[in-house]
């Protein structure tokens, strides 16, 4: 009895133990399992962190094509005629028919002075020149008729009186030797033949002159003095005109200077317009463009407005400027829009100007980058950066752009290859070598 309950006291034993064991085994297994849970989790935690460290940014792939067809420039709208008008003679303004904003047509009036004293002087000069004429008339064609026959008469008459003076001196001559008369008679009667010679000498100058006309330089002299009337009277006919001031062209009143009732001087502006029925079109261009280009030749261009959405407008070149702008070294190229009806287009609008372009060697091969991906240093040298495929690390690399063509994307000369991936947003303070994480949303 006492064998049996030993061997019921070893198997309890046994039991427990091996409960006991189960138990430990089943706590090891546990902590095991838990503690590659944490090495699983911090593992995974690490691969955030670095995912977290790279930079994040926007980026495109380098795409091929061919933009050789049109690009697009910035512009600004001027008006193609301006002017500040004043009048050439001065005076007190009696009427402002027009105010600023009004419409007017070429030849319009604008403002008037008060003509008053002008007519006057028109007036008196053309009575001075009527009179000159009349009298060079008398002196080319002589006298008349009924003239010459007086004149005639007049010269008979002093040869009769000569006569008569002259038989008189004749017999004073007789009596003076008797001392009949006396010496003072006897001289009377010697002036008064002398004053009978003058007269009837005058009297036949008279009769040729009226029978022959006066002399040429006479005449001459006279058409001199006429001319000079002619130039005085148009003078003054001009600054009549003057008077009233009218438009020279079809425009807009854009500044009125003065008000009706003031006293204006000559040269002084008084008023201001600008056409706006024909807009300019400034754009600057880069020296690629025009350098296969021949300027000689007239071109137009597509012109858009950015009020007026993609509503396209064709202009045609004007003229360029060939000398560069020294701070972005680009040329000013001119095109002329006429504005069509309906449309309000007045200077100052920003403008998008889209031309052929003339550049040469350009395929549908030709790698474009997004202009957002280009900048520059301060030696002028132009980067992009670069994602490297296998490492997605930034790489600085220089470029030689071309044109910035529609769609703001520029075609690439050197530095770059199709397929490859170009940061285009949140490149500030990357450096080379900088692990990225591109955005792909």
């Amino acid at each position: 009895m006492k064998k049996g309950n030993r061997w019921v006291r070893w198997g309890a034993r046994f039991l427990v133990a091996f409960l006991a064991i189960g138990v430990l085994t089943c706590v090891g297994l546990s902590r095991a399992a838990s503690q590659a849970d944490l090495n699983s989790t911090d593992l995974s935690k690490s691969a955030q962190a670095v995912q977290t460290l790279a930079k994040p940014v926007k980026t495109a792939v380098v795409r091929t094509g061919c933009l050789s067809c049109t690009t697009s420039y910035p512009g600004m709208t001027k008006a193609v005629e301006t002017a500040k008008l004043a009048f050439r003679v001065g005076g007190p303004v009696i009427d402002v028919p027009v105010k600023p904003g009004d419409y007017v047509k070429k030849g319009a009036v604008l403002f008037q002075i008060d003509p008053r004293d002008f007519q006057n002087q028109v007036s008196g000069t053309k009575a001075t020149l009527d009179a000159a004429r009349a009298k060079l008339a008398a002196m080319e064609k002589g006298a008349r008729d009924e003239d010459v026959r007086a004149l005639e008469a007049n010269l008979l008459a002093a040869r009769a009186k000569q006569n008569f003076a002259h038989k008189q001196l004749g017999r004073f001559q007789n009596l003076i030797k008797e001392n009949a008369v006396s010496r003072s008679q006897f001289d009377s009667i010697g002036s008064e033949c002398q004053a009978a010679d003058s007269a009837v000498r005058a009297m036949e100058q008279e009769l040729v002159k009226a029978k022959t006309g006066s002399r040429v330089e006479v005449i001459e002299a006279m058409k001199a003095e006429i001319r000079g009337l002619e130039t005085r009277l148009k003078v003054a006919q001009d600054a009549l005109h003057d008077t009233t001031l009218r438009a020279p062209f079809n425009g807009v009143i854009t500044r009125q200077f003065i008000e009706p009732h003031e006293f204006i001087d000559k040269g002084k502006p008084v008023i201001a317009m600008h056409n706006i029925d024909r807009m300019e079109i400034a754009v600057y261009l880069p020296d690629q463009e025009l350098v296969h280009r021949d300027i000689n030749k007239p071109f137009q261009a597509a012109v858009t407005f950015h009020a007026l959405g993609d509503q396209e407008f064709i202009a045609s070149f004007k003229e360029v400027n060939t000398e560069a702008n020294p701070q972005t070294r680009t040329y000013e190229v001119v095109f002329v829009l006429d504005v069509p009806k309906g449309v309000n287009l007045l200077p100052g609008m920003s403008a998008e100007v889209s031309l052929d372009s003339a550049r040469a060697g350009l395929d549908a091969n030709t790698p474009l980058v997004p202009a957002t991906a280009v900048f520059s240093d301060a030696s002028n040298k132009e980067f992009v950066w670069v994602v490297d495929p296998s490492t997605s690390t930034a790489i600085k690399r220089e470029i030689q752009k071309g044109r910035l063509a529609r769609g703001d994307w520029y075609e690439v000369i050197a530095g770059l290859s199709p397929g490859e991936r170009v940061v285009t947003a949140g490149a500030d303070f990357l450096i080379s070598g900088m692990k990225l994480r591109p955005i792909t949303r």
